[in-house]
């Protein structure tokens, strides 16, 4: 594998994989790190060299997400390798507060559905987790799905931040990428038999996403609905 330049060689090797996959895959279709590669709505591209996007992401405060993320998918064995590459990254101020996180292309997208179904120890799981295995995340309520066609799972927490991975359903993984973010404040839950997720909703964190995250959900909605 190449090297990043210097002082981000210090990064993580699995998190110099997926970076440098990305930098060597991108193309004008495939707007890869989106803006950071120089991007012009898709259509014309403003050539960066490695160590200039690698400065931008720094400077722009995106590189520190990979890093958050990276840190946070070491909970989960395998959960940072299902990601090859990535194809957009946002900032907690990008993100209305809610959230920071990437979209990204998977893989093995079974492969990564199983992973994150055997974190949540689901009964319908090929791969459960042994009952002595803590769950790491529970399987959000489709009904109040916020992310499009796909599977999310949030990480269980008691407090503060929470990885939300959300798995694109095969039917749409042709157009739709998969998603991984932090919340700020994560929805605090615990896993049901099944899987599910069982929403704490009077946990003052909870309240606090909910918050955060409701007038973003509804004018999402009302864009839907409007066209």
């Amino acid at each position: 594998m190449d090297d990043l330049p210097s002082p981000y060689d210090t990064l993580p090797d699995d998190m110099k994989t997926v970076i440098l996959t990305t930098f060597y895959e991108d193309t004008v279709e495939d707007d890869n790190f989106c803006c950071d590669l120089g991007f012009s709505i898709k259509k014309e591209k403003i050539p960066l060299s490695l160590e200039q996007l690698l400065d931008q992401m720094r400077d722009s405060g995106r590189l520190g997400v990979l890093k958050d993320i990276y840190d946070r998918c070491l909970i989960l064995p395998g959960l940072w390798h299902s990601i090859r590459t990535i194809a957009g990254v946002w900032t907690y101020p990008q993100g209305h507060e809610i959230s920071q996180g990437f979209q990204f292309v998977c893989s093995n997208g079974d492969r990564l559905k199983d992973l994150m179904e055997s974190s949540a120890r689901a009964a319908n799981s090929r791969f459960c987790a042994p009952a002595n295995t803590p769950a790491k995340f529970c399987r959000d309520d489709p009904t109040f799905a916020a992310h499009g066609n796909r599977d999310c799972y949030r990480e269980l927490i008691k407090s503060g931040p929470g990885l939300h991975v959300c798995v694109t359903r095969r039917e749409d993984r042709a157009s739709l990428l998969h998603d991984i973010h932090i919340d700020k404040f994560q929805q605090v839950c615990s896993p049901k038999a099944n899987g599910e997720c069982d929403y704490d909703y009077a946990n003052l964190n909870s309240l606090r996403h909910m918050k955060d995250a409701a007038p973003w959900w509804i004018g999402k909605k009302i864009h839907e609905v409007l066209g």
